[in-house]
């Protein structure tokens, strides 16, 4: 199994997550992928003339990872706000009467 793959395959043990979120995860995987390059050139070169690019992109890029995290639900508060969304009554809930069987 390929270290991209291994990245996100234990976002598929998430309730919400279907085989078409696979794109996605491909690339928050991609992502992940690009900062572990930019982690390694900077442990291999502290002080490389490139340092403050690496940065700048490394910062770029972590913003990404946490949209992509929040867009597949894999924070704790997009779970929190996923959770809050199922329950809470829609719109149907609350304008068709409904006997006390719950059939409207």
């Amino acid at each position: 199994m390929s270290g991209r793959r291994r990245s996100w395959t234990p976002l598929l043990t998430l309730d919400h997550i279907s085989p078409l979120d696979v794109f996605g995860l491909e690339e928050l995987a991609s992502v992940i992928s690009a900062l572990e390059v930019i982690d390694g050139e900077l442990a291999r070169n502290p002080r490389a003339a490139a340092r403050k690019t690496l940065l700048e992109r490394k910062t770029s890029l972590g913003r990404e990872l946490r949209a992509w995290l929040r867009e597949v639900g894999a924070t704790p508060k997009a779970r929190w706000e996923f959770a809050r969304a199922l329950a809470a009554p829609t719109f149907s809930d609350l304008v068709v009467p409904r006997d006390r069987n719950g059939v409207s």
